[in-house]
């Protein structure tokens, strides 16, 4: 269950209504004949109209509410209240295999600019110290949806000016679009995402790609990396290449409790922020985050 990332279902499964209620009262507590007896006093119906329920989903109001759109934000203390969430309006959607990106030790990113084999779309590639581990990553997703991710189910993010003192530093986030992944009208989703703190002395790399990438439409190639043992060089596995033609590149001031790149904020990130910003966003995060 750990290898195969299923913790999470199964922890769900065994904390319904059903699994309490035999935990509490046994196994036979399941079955009403044995709740009623002959000595039971008899109550009698006094109501004599139907009882009629407003349905708030299906109606009108444009206050109603509605699920069928993704929001990202913070819930205001004491306003989330696990305990009345229905088990069927819960669910764990995530894109990344914990084990295996354990396993694989993701340890930086290779930018390629450009390859005849590609016609010219860039190359964004994380690079994984155990190759094996780093390659299965790869082949799990497109054994999902295929080399190209056209409803950009793999969110990639990369985040600028993490620290006011090394303006080069950045960060990298991978996540799951839960807009497209979500099975229906859930309330309360786990989800899991993986993100690193990138240190290059320079940004030279960063800004070709960013510039690049953003001629192209944001397309480029998602593919692993890893270290050839023959010539101690970094080496691109071509075979396990994804076409993908969605990336968010920002600024870590620019972000905020709603944005899902706030997952990747850590209480120890010191971001640059203009001058003339009076109240950066990613302040928010960052003091909740210490909290």
């Amino acid at each position: 269950m750990i290898e195969e990332d299923n913790v999470f279902d199964r922890s769900l499964d065994f904390t319904g209504s059903i699994f309490l209620t035999e935990d509490l009262f046994g196994k036979n507590s399941m079955i009403l004949m044995n709740f009623i007896s002959m000595d039971d006093t008899d109550y009698t119906l006094k109501r004599n109209i139907p009882v009629q329920f407003q349905d708030n989903l299906h109606s009108n109001d444009a206050d109603a509410v509605k699920f069928n759109k993704l929001t990202w934000h913070a819930f205001p203390p004491g306003t989330f209240d696990p305990e009345n969430i229905r088990h069927k309006n819960m669910e764990v959607v995530s894109m990344i295999n914990l084990s295996l990106w354990n396993k694989a030790r993701w340890q930086g990113v290779i930018f390629v600019r450009s390859r005849e084999r590609y016609e010219g779309i860039p190359i964004l590639s994380p690079f994984f110290t155990n190759k094996d581990a780093g390659i299965s990553i790869f082949k799990e997703w497109i054994s999902m949806f295929g080399k190209v991710d056209e409803k950009n189910i793999i969110t990639v993010g990369l985040i600028k000016g993490i620290n006011k003192n090394n303006l080069s530093h950045y960060k990298m986030i991978f996540g799951a679009n839960l807009d497209v992944l979500m099975s229906g009208n859930n309330k309360y989703i786990t989800t899991a995402n993986r993100f690193q703190r990138m240190t290059p002395n320079n940004d030279d790399n960063f800004k070709n790609f960013e510039d690049i990438i953003l001629k192209r439409g944001k397309q480029y190639y998602l593919m692993p990396s890893y270290m050839n043992p023959k010539d101690n060089r970094p080496e691109l596995a071509v075979d396990y290449a994804i076409l993908k033609n969605d990336i968010e590149i920002k600024n870590a001031w620019e972000i905020g409790p709603e944005s899902w790149l706030s997952a990747a904020i850590t209480p120890d990130d010191d971001p640059f922020i203009p001058h003339h910003v009076t109240k950066a966003p990613i302040t928010e995060v960052i003091t909740q985050q210490k909290k």
